[in-house]
């Protein structure tokens, strides 16, 4: 989608962006106008929302990234150059590696059922109109991917193909931003975590250097690198975490209204379209939750190996560095410095879920 951090890229790649973002934006508003045209309508606006708060999502994700583009390529291979280096060791090829299967895993949830997602929406419009043509009916509806509404009629021929491979590109723009842009985060925080592992292995295992202070010295200015990488992870993620903190709740809601409300009518195949539309938006919310305490944990582990250094025994200035360095905060992320990004974060989102459904389901009952 062109928006791995890459230098120098080409025109075409420059141009991808764009054009997923036009796409997305061309389809989002389409199913925004249907959320407003059936608004009194619970079920109907609901089934827009779903798809209408992903859309809405991967055109922030692409223009945070847009924005933030020579941050993101600063980042990038600043992590990328500490993170070889320790794999070169074989000291510390192990202990950076530690968790990677948790991470790999979170990240290969998102993949087919995001994809199942995507395809139940593609397919919808193939099945209609091979099914019609089967019935041999004369007058064939042309049906879209998404529930949209044109502020134009959208009648078959040229134009509906235009619509048609808009909202294809839209659908292969949520797949695949989403998919990379969250394992992105979590490659970038495994990276994070990996260094301070380095550091800690570096001070708790002073006898293999030579120079005490110059270990020190290293590590800190490393500190200071990984801070920057912190601030920067937050301010590219941050509006794409606080979407995710708005909308997950909203979504996984709709979704069990839909099944709730219609449980004994649902096909087979819908229950699993739902249920794969329902675990990556679990997986997301918990993804971006676990990588906040998996950070701090580790930026706590990496204080706990400075206070276990021998600075008893050390020299006066050594032992006042070590000092300062754990008066240091650990290093935590905070969203637009609202919240700490934590696994709470994930239990509360669950939690709002539960008491938005209860809530429409008492809305129900007078009607």
């Amino acid at each position: 989608m062109g928006l791995w951090p890459v230098k120098n890229p080409s025109l075409l790649y420059r141009s991808l962006p764009y054009i997923c973002f036009f796409a997305s934006a061309f389809s989002g508003l389409a199913v925004i106008r249907f959320i407003y045209h059936y608004i009194t309508r619970v079920s109907v606006t609901l089934k827009g929302m779903t798809i209408g708060t992903s859309l809405m999502l991967s055109m922030l994700k692409i223009s945070s990234l847009m924005v933030h583009r020579k941050q993101g390529i600063e980042l990038h291979y600043t992590l990328d150059g500490y993170f070889s280096a320790a794999l070169n060791d074989e000291r510390l090829t192990q202990r950076v590696l530690v968790g990677i299967t948790t991470v790999r895993r979170l990240c290969w949830i998102m993949i087919p059922t995001i994809l199942i997602t995507v395809g139940g929406y593609v397919m919808r419009p193939i099945v209609s109109i091979l099914s019609q043509k089967q019935r041999r009916i004369d007058s064939v509806e042309y049906t879209l991917i998404y529930p949209g509404l044109y502020p134009w009629t959208v009648s078959d021929g040229f134009f509906y193909q235009i619509h048609l491979t808009l909202e294809f590109i839209a659908s292969i723009t949520v797949w695949c931003v989403t998919c990379g842009m969250d394992a992105l985060f979590a490659y970038y925080v495994f990276q994070i975590v990996g260094q301070l592992r380095v550091m800690s292995y570096r001070l708790t295992h002073l006898e293999d250097q030579k120079d005490i202070d110059v270990v020190i010295k290293d590590c800190t200015q490393q500190y200071v690198v990984l801070l920057k990488c912190r601030d920067a992870l937050q301010e590219i993620f941050g509006p794409v975490i606080m979407w995710v903190m708005w909308t997950t709740a909203i979504v996984l809601c709709a979704l069990i209204y839909q099944l709730s409300s219609q449980l004994r009518d649902l096909s087979i195949g819908r229950w699993i379209w739902t249920l794969a539309y329902m675990i990556p938006k679990i997986t997301q919310a918990y993804i971006y939750g676990w990588c906040g305490s998996y950070l701090n944990a580790e930026s706590e582990k990496y204080r706990s190996a400075i206070y276990h250094t021998n600075w008893s025994v050390s020299n006066r200035n050594t032992a006042s560095s070590i000092i300062i360095m754990l008066s240091q905060r650990g290093i935590n992320l905070v969203v637009y410095k609202f919240f700490y990004l934590t696994v709470n974060m994930f239990l509360m989102i669950l939690k709002t879920t539960v008491s938005y459904y209860f809530l429409l389901k008492h809305l129900e009952q007078p009607s």
